[in-house]
């Protein structure tokens, strides 16, 4: 039971030190603040909504277990029973929706387990092996999948979050204890009903048909991994010439529940006035295995911040009262450990209500990391991941902030980089929420990240301040996208975006592609970028529109163009990844090992398709009338 406190704030603040999973009873607790907080801010609206999912859990009357020894003399090199290594309140170390299995075979190291990492090995020397491989580069389904083709019977996943040339991250980076989700079905969420909401009524076939992984898939620590890893480096993975006995052989038994279990998402709304069918998503995710700055904690203060600061706007003392022109909805995600659940139930709940009228999703999870690992992986102290229509909008935020008096964010804090949406998921394994949107639902996407860390000469933030200014630039976000007139978006970059991504998906098939398809893709881009420049044209002219109906036209034409746009780039990302090995970590592959020819017919289909979708894209001039 976590300690009460007075302040809504302070007691969705408590849960950090604790492991908030999505079937635990602290996510119960959490759940009641976080409706008291949303019912304190007096919106217009309150809901929870349940999803009955297939979550998979260790069998804790059965834990899993991992054995090496030597193949020669039977010694033992490392003995580890999951359960005894288990905090007090804690999961432990668990890949979850790997199947259930006992496995033996010789050990193998394979790097991060990418295509690349397969191509120096022939492949009739790794059946009835057991691999071991790093986290990182791309997605742990694509991981499992790629040992899968490749004739493994099992794999050991050890976590190396930052990346690092060298072999392995130090031990404090992971631990036995970490515990992963393991996702093997195309569209995300719950696997036993992809595509469809797991809500009542939607028909779930039998456990038996589910799509899940093959072979058994377990987390171990750095630790474990590094002695295994030193007998491979020592030259000592292979007995003496003229034995056939492989020397490091694994005994790899787990032991995991298929079980439905309830996840909730919380949705507060506050209706617009006059565009109330258009909506800004506001989200965090509540669940995750870790503690700490990791969890899913920072964010939801976040969350409550920002709503709490829309809600005082709401209800301040006005001759009139404030309304927002659109609507507005604060979302806390349930099921995030097991793969997003509640975002991607929720997008395929209503990505046919909503499409082209979700205006952007500003995500809250992570709002904070360490310097170093921040400066390595996006540059500054503040991170802006979002897509290229907005750009422009966040940086202006950005400085509008960093002038107001009596900031108390040290000046060389006010940095700012914008990018494509990518991965900032809690663990290097998880598909990130850009993806999932970008998949189901097409719309702008925003993720805010401050280092947390002090510099050298102590004037970074700290931990408290990172998520203070993330909560105050993503409020300001809010309700600029909710109240202004035509939308802040540069259509010009998505597109210059888009046309980029396509011509680089033509370099890179150049001599598989016909030079008639190349030569129509090209004609076609360039229609898109004439398209594209005149009506930003027509919106400069425009700027001021009195009437709401023009208003309205004119950022439908946007939120179509943006969708469409975002479309194609998931597509081109998909066949990029799908026929160019993928190392997009935030891309979901289905199948790396199919036949080269097939794969070659498959390709010009894709190619085929994507070339149809670019010369559908109509004028965005027509489309604002």
């Amino acid at each position: 039971m976590v300690p009460k406190k007075e302040a809504a704030l302070e007691r969705v603040t408590v849960f950090t030190d604790y492991q908030v999973h999505s079937v635990s009873d602290l996510d119960l607790e959490l759940v009641v603040e976080l409706q008291e907080h949303f019912n304190s801010c007096r919106f217009d609206d309150l809901s929870v909504e349940h999803y009955k999912t297939l979550i998979s859990l260790p069998d804790r009357q059965r834990p899993s277990r991992l054995l090496a020894f030597d193949g020669i003399t039977n010694q033992t090199i490392v003995e580890t029973d999951f359960k005894s290594l288990t905090f007090a309140g804690r999961l432990p170390g668990f890949v979850a929706y790997s199947p259930n299995a006992s496995v033996e075979g010789e050990l193998i190291y394979l790097n991060r387990g990418t295509l690349d990492d397969y191509s120096d090995k022939a492949s009739n020397g790794l059946k009835g092996k057991i691999g071991l491989v790093r986290t990182g580069q791309t997605t742990l389904e694509e991981k499992v999948h790629l040992a899968e083709c490749h004739g493994l019977i099992g794999l050991l996943v050890v976590e190396d979050s930052q990346e690092l040339h060298r072999p392995l991250a130090t031990s404090q980076l992971c631990s036995d204890v970490t515990p992963y989700a393991l996702f093997h079905v195309l569209p995300g969420g719950d696997p036993s009903t992809p595509y469809f909401p797991s809500i009542a009524g939607t028909w779930r076939p039998p456990l038996s048909e589910v799509k899940l992984p093959k072979i058994p898939v377990q987390t171990v620590s750095c630790e474990t991994a590094k002695v295994l890893l030193n007998r491979l480096d020592l030259g000592t993975a292979r007995s003496p010439e003229g034995l056939d006995t492989p020397v490091t052989i694994v005994q790899l038994e787990v032991n995991n529940q298929l079980l439905y279990k309830p996840i909730q998402n919380i949705i507060a709304t506050l209706y617009g006035d006059r565009d109330s069918d258009f909506s800004i998503l506001v989200g965090a995710s509540r669940n995750s295995f870790d503690t700490g700055s990791s969890s899913g904690i920072p964010g939801t203060e976040v969350l409550t911040r920002v709503s709490s600061a829309v809600s005082r706007l709401f209800h301040k003392e006005h001759d009139s009262q404030w309304i927002p022109r659109r609507t507005i909805r604060f979302v806390s995600w349930g099921g995030a450990d097991f793969g997003y659940l509640g975002l991607t139930e929720f997008l395929e709940k209503y990505h046919d209500i909503w499409r082209n009228k979700l205006i952007a999703y500003i995500d809250l999870d992570s709002p904070s990391k360490g310097r170093k690992q921040l400066e390595s992986d996006l540059g500054d102290h503040i991170a802006a991941t979002s897509s290229a229509s907005v750009e422009v909008l966040i940086n202006l935020i950005i400085k509008q902030l960093q002038n107001r008096e009596g900031s108390s964010i040290p000046e060389h804090v006010w940095q700012s980089v914008a990018r494509k949406p990518s991965a900032n998921s809690h663990h290097p394994a998880d598909i990130c929420p850009a993806t999932l949107l970008r998949k189901h639902l097409p719309a702008s996407y925003v993720h805010l990240q401050v280092s947390e860390v002090s510099d050298d000469a102590g004037t970074g933030p700290t931990e408290s301040e990172s998520n203070y200014l993330v909560a105050q630039i993503a409020s300001l976000l809010t309700l600029t996208l909710a109240d202004s007139g035509v939308f802040h978006f540069q259509v010009h970059r998505t597109a210059h975006e888009t046309i980029s991504d396509v011509n680089k998906l033509i370099n890179n098939f150049s001599g598989v592609i016909p030079n008639v398809t190349i030569g129509t893709f090209h004609g076609q881009l360039k229609r898109l970028r004439k398209s594209t420049m005149d009506f930003e044209d027509y919106i400069r002219r425009h700027l001021e529109f009195e009437r709401s109906e023009d208003v309205r036209m004119v950022n439908s034409a946007l939120l179509q163009f943006e969708a469409e746009m975002t479309s194609i780039q998931v597509e081109v990302a998909r066949i990029q990844a799908q026929h160019k090995k993928g190392h997009n970590q935030c891309v979901i592959v289905t199948d790396l090992c199919a036949n080269s020819t097939n794969q070659e017919v498959q390709l010009m289909t894709d190619i085929s398709a994507l070339l149809s979708r670019v010369t559908a894209v109509p004028k965005v001039t027509d489309l604002a009338g």
